[in-house]
This record gives C-alpha cells, sequence and structure tokens, in this order.
C-alpha cells in the first residue's frame, strides 16, 4: 500500500513538473500563462507546423500555431498520427486529440524577432524529453540551437516554426538559441 501511495505521488509530481516547465521564456517580454481567457483560438486559425521524429520513436513531435482572439501569436507543441490529430499520446502511442484554445503560449507579433519555448515532459514512452520550440518573425534569416547533446538542426518550415526534440530533462540555462536577422544581427536566446 506504501509503495503504491510513493508511486502515486511520483506520478503527480512528474506530470506536473512537466505541465509547469513549459513556458515562454522571450526576451524583454513576459509572457501570460496558457489558458489566459484572451488567448483563446480563433476559430478555424490552427495549423500545424514542424514536425520531428521521436528520439526513441512513436508518433511524431509537432509545432502547432493559432492566432488567439487578442490577436497574439500562440505556439503549442504535441505529438501528431500524421496530420489527423495533435496532442499527448499514451502510453500504447496514440495521439489524443486536443483543440488549440487555451493550450498555448502567446506573444504580440513583432515584438521579439523569434518565440522561443522549452517544454519538458517527465515521462514519455518511460524516458523524459525536452522541446525547444516556437516561430520566428520574417525578419529571421536563420536559427542555430545548441543544447544537451550538442548542437541540433534547425530548420524554419513554411510557417516558420521550428522544433527540436531530446531525451532527458534540460537543466537552466542549457540551450542557446541564435536567430540571425535578414540585417545581419544576431538575437540570443537562453533557455
Amino acid at each position: 500500500m506504501r509503495r503504491r501511495l510513493v508511486l502515486g505521488v511520483a506520478f503527480v509530481l512528474t506530470t506536473l513538473a512537466g505541465v509547469a516547465s513549459a513556458s515562454v521564456l522571450s526576451a524583454g517580454q513576459a509572457a501570460e500563462a496558457p489558458g489566459a481567457a484572451d488567448d483563446a483560438a480563433v476559430a478555424g486559425s490552427a495549423r500545424l507546423g514542424a514536425t520531428v521524429p521521436d528520439p526513441r520513436g512513436g508518433p511524431r513531435w509537432a509545432v502547432r500555431t493559432y492566432q488567439s482572439v487578442s490577436g497574439r501569436r500562440c505556439a503549442s507543441v504535441g505529438r501528431t498520427n500524421g496530420g489527423t490529430a495533435f496532442g499527448p499520446s499514451d502510453d500504447k502511442g496514440r495521439v489524443q486529440d486536443s483543440p488549440a484554445s487555451f493550450s498555448g503560449s502567446c506573444a504580440q507579433p513583432g515584438t521579439e524577432p523569434a518565440q522561443v519555448i522549452l517544454a519538458q515532459y517527465g515521462n514519455v514512452a518511460g524516458t523524459p524529453r525536452s522541446v525547444l520550440y516556437g516561430f520566428a518573425e520574417p525578419a529571421v534569416a536563420t536559427i542555430t540551437a545548441t543544447g544537451p547533446g550538442g548542437p541540433a538542426a534547425v530548420a524554419l518550415d513554411q510557417r516558420r516554426t521550428f522544433l527540436v526534440v531530446r531525451e532527458g530533462l534540460s537543466v537552466p540555462d542549457s540551450w542557446l538559441l541564435t536567430a540571425t536577422l535578414n540585417d545581419g544581427s544576431i538575437r540570443s536566446y537562453r533557455r
């Protein structure tokens, strides 16, 4: 009985840590927590962006963007089964579809060249994951990322989203994302 209680508490804490550690960290701008009423999705505005494979297989990870009712651009991360569902996956690898409303981290367009979010999940197929994702404004020419395990390939898709998935949890400030702007200037973001 005591073992079940300890395991139950550990599961709840791991789940809460995963949810709480998904945060927006844009330079110079404090972001609101997901779920603010003015960040509800405009109907029909949700679109899938960049996708990458999971390091151990299973459903691909994806960025979903949407326009909020307040005019902010929002991004969220989840798993996709090829485009028909987006959200978390269960222990059998099935993607549980979730609506865009109240699930993203949002920023006012044009305030920063990039919105960079680090989400951490305590248990994905038995192993934690760190997911660095976001989107870039048109002024960004290229993005590079270096984190635990070394440099990561980062490509901007046609929706200007990006996504990197690594096994394990990241310590604070262990990621460096560098955005090179069209004018040659550079903006750096630590996560």
